[in-house]
């Protein structure tokens, strides 16, 4: 499955997260810089999810959809639908863009969503307990759905008669006194492309510009103006720091503004938000995947519980700075950040309503991160690396670079570990070029960003595994195959440990994880090998290489080949003769 949606101001990118989530599917909205055509040709199951308008889709999505019409032939859709009021046909909206009888539609459903739009009074919904009865709705809805497509359940929200009828009431508003219900200088979006005011408010700091999925706006000579292209998502109004820009509705933007003074958002628009989520250490580890769920991008976690034992077996330090030995080892603190976009309280609510339901105590405190682009910054220094005689990795933020007759692997590792620049994974990658036989199979143990299982099947691989305890580094893996037109048929991820996830043989087993954890799993490793098949090792620092060595070899394991590189080892093994699986 792949999941595709367009979201104006995070209701639809919240819903498409969950679902992600909850189907262990990749997830991109149609703004990504991703090959659509080539990751909708390697899904059977394509969702959608958008807001609605009315009886339409955004225009952006409408866009989409007839620029990749002839990779969504013959696909099953699902249609997954944001609303503020309600929509009666909204999910139905989209089938109108397709020829009779060009996609499937196996599900379809509404959700009501608290309203973003800062400056909508008539559907305002700024109330933390307002907000968080939707968002507690749109998580139990997404449940069901799960279950119902596990099931085989079939259900189509917004397409019978009397939804169609709803459809048509909601979309009134929109339609104005036009004769034709439908003319486009009477829908919402074309009201929008008539309807933009900039007052002399503005600044022209240029936060609406960069904000705007279609390229309307644009900044000349110190001034913002439109170029008649919108569709209605209301981003700019939502964002602009001066209140100056209002889209449809000129009411002077307030929301946001009472966040602010509530103290959860600085006067900065261009701040993030910090949320500090503390909790007793033993529920540290729960605490961290609900706050996977709403940010999945943007956390980290404060845990001493094990400072000494962790130091010394992965970077094998005894002295420790004293600051850290006096840390409290009873709590733990969970740190969400949150882009200036996305508004706290919703987040806030939903964590404190998955907290209470989780039996987690807990205390959330808010500060203010000035914004310098730190999310980003790291990717001025990842620029393409060639590695090996026949691979090169490629940033998928960066023009191609010129492959000289190697295979690209275009990659953006997020958080997941796998970016091709550190030691051990470029050293599994030259093992992998040197072991990797035509139509071979490939089982990748600690996924990560999925940069090895993508490199063996740039080398020839048929068909490749990945396996990961880190939901983040399973999805992460999936975007990264789609973006190399991979789908799940050649490059398959699954959340889990070797032990409990895997079924089968493989020709090539890869493991670039910490040496303990693949210590304790070499006993069991021969028999997911085949007979003459190759185990590349990696992540063993060069003090501990005898240590591992000697492990693998009373485990069955003979050494092929030792590379090594900054005081790392990595080794490629194969079952002793006589061994038996």
């Amino acid at each position: 499955m792949l999941i595709l949606y367009f979201s104006g101001t995070g209701n639809t990118k919240h819903i498409a997260r969950l679902f992600s989530k909850a189907m262990a599917a990749g997830c991109f909205s149609i703004e990504d810089g991703i090959a659509f055509n080539d990751a909708i040709s390697a899904h059977d199951v394509i969702a959608f999810c958008y807001p609605i308008y009315g009886s339409r889709a955004p225009l952006i999505m409408r866009a989409f959809v007839a620029k990749h019409m002839e990779a969504l032939k013959g696909k099953k859709l699902i249609i997954l639908v944001s609303q503020v009021l309600f929509s009666g046909d909204g999910a139905r909206a989209l089938t109108d863009l397709f020829p009779e009888g060009h996609i499937e539609v196996l599900y379809a459903e509404h959700f009501l969503m608290p309203n973003n739009v800062c400056n909508v009074a008539f559907v305002r919904q700024t109330s933390e307990r307002a907000s968080q009865k939707r968002f507690i709705a749109a998580q139990k809805k997404i449940d069901r759905i799960r279950r119902d497509l596990q099931m085989g359940v079939v259900k189509r929200r917004g397409f019978s008669a009397a939804s169609r009828l709803l459809g048509r009431i909601q979309g009134k508003p929109w339609q104005g006194d036009s004769k034709n219900a439908f003319a486009e200088k009477n829908t919402m979006e074309g009201r929008a492309m008539r309807g933009i005011k900039i007052s002399g408010r503005c600044t022209a700091c240029g936060l609406c510009v960069r904000a705007c999925p279609m390229n309307n706006l644009e900044r000349r000579q110190n001034r913002i103006s439109h170029k008649n292209n919108c569709t209605a998502c209301f981003r700019c109004v939502n964002l602009c720091p001066r209140q100056a820009i209002t889209v449809i509705f000129h009411k002077k933007p307030t929301w946001q503004y009472q966040i602010q003074e509530t103290g959860i958002r600085s006067q900065s628009m261009n701040d993030w938000t910090e949320l500090c989520v503390k909790v007793s250490a033993g529920d540290i580890d729960r605490a961290g995947e609900i706050a996977h769920m709403v940010v999945p991008y943007g956390i980290y976690i404060e845990d001493y519980r094990d400072l000494e034992e962790e130091a010394d077996a992965i970077a094998r330090i005894d002295l420790i700075d004293d600051a850290l030995l006096g840390r409290d080892r009873t709590t733990g603190v969970v740190h969400v950040y949150l882009p200036p976009h996305e508004h706290p309280r919703e987040v806030i609510a939903f964590l404190r309503e998955r907290y209470a339901a989780a039996g987690i105590s807990h205390e959330i405190t808010t500060c203010i991160c000035k914004n310098e682009d730190w999310e980003n910054n790291w990717k001025a220094y990842f620029h393409p690396i060639s590695v090996g005689e026949r691979l090169l990795i490629q940033p998928a933020w960066e023009a191609p670079a010129d492959p000289k007759g190697r295979a690209v692997i275009l990659l953006e590792p997020g958080l997941a570990f796998g970016s091709g620049s550190h030691a051990t994974t470029r050293l599994c990658m030259e093992l992998l070029e040197e072991c990797v036989k035509p139509g071979g199979t490939v089982l990748d143990i600690g996924c990560g960003s999925g940069i090895l299982s993508i490199a063996a099947i740039k080398l020839g691989a048929a068909r490749v595994l990945g396996v990961d305890i880190d939901p983040l580094a399973v999805q992460n893996a999936r975007e990264n195959a789609a973006r190399n037109s991979f789908g799940e048929d050649r490059a398959a991820f699954i959340l889990g440990d070797l032990v409990s996830s895997v079924e089968g043989t493989f020709d090539i087993i890869v493991s670039n994880i910490v040496a303990d954890v693949i210590l304790n799993l070499s006993t069991r490793m021969s028999a997911y090998l085949s007979p003459d098949g190759v185990w590349i090792c990696s992540g063993i620092i060069d003090k501990r290489a005898d240590e591992a060595l000697e492990s693998y070899m009373d485990a069955g394991f003979e050494l092929v080949q030792r590379k090594e590189e900054d005081g790392w080892v990595c080794l490629a093994l194969q079952l002793a003769a006589g061994e038996s699986k």
